[in-house]
């Protein structure tokens, strides 16, 4: 009896290996299938993406690459892994902090209104202060779209909620 146990988990331990040494072959098809069968992950990609898979759910990283390949990318463009990576962030965000990534894609949209409005030019890290320090959203926005201009945003914001 104690030989046939013995059996058996050597056995499940050379299913177990085979599982894991052919896991990423399932990551590698999806990411080939999803761009359209015009790239395939690197091998450095592969070994990130056992990390991911420690931090993230199969689930979660199948959706997060279906999204990046909807994105239309220019050839020899290279972020694809990186803005995959960021797409996971968000989806477990979501998951985690559903007010805060609401606040979080609020604010990324109405950082593009004042890139829009102040001639595609702004300090992100001073945009990003001010929305970490809870300025209402609403008033930075309004704001950008009345006065046109980068440095009139940022002495009024200043003046308004820094002095």
């Amino acid at each position: 009896e104690q030989k046939l146990q013995l059996e058996a988990y050597y056995n499940f331990l050379k299913k177990r290996d085979k599982y894991e040494a052919n896991k990423m072959d399932v990551f590698q098809e999806a990411w080939k299938d999803a761009s359209g069968d015009k790239t395939t992950l690197t091998e450095h990609g592969l070994k990130s993406m056992e990390k991911l898979l420690n931090k993230y759910s199969a689930e979660d990283i199948f959706k997060a690459i279906k999204i990046v390949w909807v994105k239309q990318w220019k050839e020899g463009d290279q972020g694809q892994f990186a803005y995959m990576c960021g797409i996971l962030k968000n989806i477990k965000l979501e998951k985690e902090n559903p007010e805060k990534y609401q606040l979080q894609r609020k604010a990324y949209s109405i950082r593009y209104v004042i890139l829009n409005n102040c001639y595609n030019y702004m300090n992100d890290k001073m945009y990003w202060r001010w929305v970490n320090d809870g300025i209402d959203l609403d008033i930075i926005e309004k704001s950008a779209i009345e006065l046109k201009s980068w440095a009139k945003l940022r002495d009024f914001i200043n003046q308004e909620f820094y002095n």
